[in-house]
């Protein structure tokens, strides 16, 4: 049996929860398989019902956890969560079974030791990030000591497999653990003929994400990278869509570019690939000195066969754009869509390589080899 526990859902727009749910819908056709999830209100099972639809002493122990966590000295945020997950699990989990969870997901992160030294079963923690280097979530001295402690006591128990999106967050993973693997993050591939660039005198530009300050991205390089390029390039049209959670302070700080002529910038809610018209290239922002940073908009873009013009320099989402002639990747400066677009009107043909490497096929195939 494969158990898969996930803190977050698809609904939460969620990359880990992205990847899971996407293993268990692969598992399934060849094992038995438990997808575990929190919605608003509980799961699909309603095993693990939310902790807000507790009493009030509950939560006010949960949040209490959340203050400490905060403080930077527990590990665990949502003890209810926890505690509920393994009255669940214990009742059900063999030896012979196989248990996943994602990290940064910390609380899943001691579920899922904690049910593997009970019972023995394997144990897959799938990394989307680094531990430490370049965190999500920020930790104290004393909370990545506890981690390094916990982490180096199971990484030599042949019963615990350790899985990246990224060559360099594996290598990094080696300190700690002994079985590292490389899984990269997927999608459906199904067309695999060249893209053909034939840019003519309105230019459609896909956007997906923030666009504001984050990591050590800041929103004026956007802002300065469009208003260039409109004033590059003053014999063409731009329609800029950005699809995304934005706030009226996020539009507002790009509110001046509506006064260029040949600007066009329209805000949109995510909504699925599938549904996404055609476009002419699509901007990816990386994260500026982070060289494990592989964005899941990339494996969109990648579905959607779209030429990406990428701020990605030192990362290995700009590798993959580079090695696998799908766009052009550049350092994190204003210049990188002028760059970018002059390379792609020069361009006669990207997408001419092979990439079944990021494949939901290649990739699930690859991943159920090592957990079975």
């Amino acid at each position: 049996m494969i158990y898969i526990l996930s803190y977050y859902n698809q609904n939460s727009k969620n990359g880990g929860a992205y990847r899971l749910e996407s293993l268990a819908k692969y598992m399934s056709n060849i094992n038995k398989v438990d997808f575990f999830s929190l919605s608003i209100e509980s799961n699909s099972l309603g095993a693990i019902k939310y902790w807000k639809n507790a009493g009030i002493l509950i939560q006010i122990w949960v949040f209490f956890n959340k203050i400490i966590f905060k403080a930077g000295f527990g590990l665990t945020k949502d003890p209810y969560y926890k505690r509920q997950a393994l009255s669940y699990y214990n009742s059900k989990i063999k030896s012979t079974d196989t248990f996943i969870v994602s990290y940064p997901t910390i609380d899943d992160i001691l579920i899922g030791i904690e049910i593997m030294q009970k019972h023995k079963c394997k144990l897959n923690i799938d990394f989307r990030d680094y531990i430490f280097e370049f965190p999500l979530e920020k930790l104290s001295w004393v909370q990545r000591r506890r981690l390094k402690n916990l982490f180096k006591k199971i990484g030599d128990n042949d019963l615990v497999l350790a899985t990246a999106v990224s060559p360099p967050i594996c290598n990094s993973l080696k300190t700690y653990f002994k079985n590292v693997h490389c899984i990269t993050n997927f999608r459906p591939i199904v067309n695999t003929s060249p893209v053909f660039t034939d840019l003519g005198e309105n230019i459609q530009i896909l956007y997906f994400g923030s666009i504001s300050d984050s990591f050590d991205r800041s929103s004026k390089i956007l802002f300065d990278a469009i208003l260039l390029l409109a004033k590059k390039n003053k014999n063409k049209n731009f329609f800029f869509s950005f699809y995304g959670k934005y706030t009226k302070t996020d539009i507002s700080s790009f509110a001046s570019l509506k006064n260029i002529r040949n600007l066009t910038l329209n805000y949109f809610e995510p909504i699925s690939v599938n549904k996404l018209g055609k476009y002419d290239f699509a901007i990816l922002w990386g994260v500026p000195g982070n060289p494990g940073y592989v964005s899941s908009k990339f494996f969109s873009y990648l579905q959607l066969k779209i030429p990406i013009i990428a701020a990605a320099e030192g990362n290995q989402v700009g590798e993959y754009i580079e090695n696998f002639s799908v766009g052009f990747s550049y350092p994190f400066d204003k210049s990188v869509l002028v760059k970018g677009f002059a390379e792609l009107e020069n361009s006669k043909e990207l997408y001419n390589t092979d990439l079944t490497f990021f494949s939901n096929e290649y990739v699930l195939k690859k991943w159920s080899s090592l957990i079975l």
